[in-house]
């Protein structure tokens, strides 16, 4: 049906892990890597990854609108 196509139905498991991936990134945007990995069942060495892959860094935001003003 839908997993077929490349457009699951909610509820298909392509479906589920993207809703598991959206969850994740959010919890890794807001916790410690250390609460992250007890909470999902994560590896350290892998809720540290995450965080730092959604990490924001403003720096650059900052510095041009330094140099704008």
């Amino acid at each position: 049906m839908g997993s077929q196509s490349g457009n699951s139905a909610p509820g298909e498991p392509a479906a589920a892990e993207g809703h598991k991936l959206a969850a994740r990134l959010a919890l890794a945007a807001e916790l410690p890597a250390s609460v992250l990995a007890d909470l999902t069942g994560i590896s350290s060495s892998a809720a540290e990854r995450w965080s730092q892959w959604v990490k924001r860094d403003w720096a650059a935001y900052v510095a041009e609108r330094s140099t704008s003003s």
